[in-house]
């Protein structure tokens, strides 16, 4: 994989936290319960939503040389997916752990390819 489909999936991968915080912020998720919190969690999906934004922006700009930023994104992305999976569990509504349980799997997937990042003139 080269830089520009990696910088893809890290903006649909952002574009779907985009949606995510969205709906936590305006509230319009049902069957929430502490210690979920829809602002929490649309808060924090915002922050991983321009983490992966930025990232894949950096990929575009820089190529395969900013393979380090993507898989700090990605890595980041991860860590906080697995803390509102916990969250979700405790008191979120059956969407979030959907949600949560979908991404989970698809991000390490993202960091994998970013490891093997390389440029279009490598071997």
């Amino acid at each position: 994989m080269t830089a520009r489909p990696l910088a893809a999936l890290l903006g649909l991968e952002a574009l779907t936290l985009a949606v995510a915080s969205s709906l936590h912020l305006a509230h319009a998720m049902p069957g929430e319960s502490k210690p979920f919190s829809g602002t929490g969690a649309g808060t924090a999906e915002a922050v991983i939503c321009v983490v992966l934004a930025l990232a894949g922006l950096e990929l575009l700009r820089r190529g395969a040389a900013a393979r380090p930023v993507g898989l700090g994104a990605v890595a980041f992305a991860i860590l906080g997916f697995a803390v509102g999976l916990d969250f979700s569990i405790r008191g979120g509504a059956t969407a979030d752990l959907a949600y949560h349980g979908t991404m989970l799997p698809i991000l390490p997937a993202t960091a994998i390819a970013a490891w093997r990042l390389r440029s279009r003139t490598s071997p």
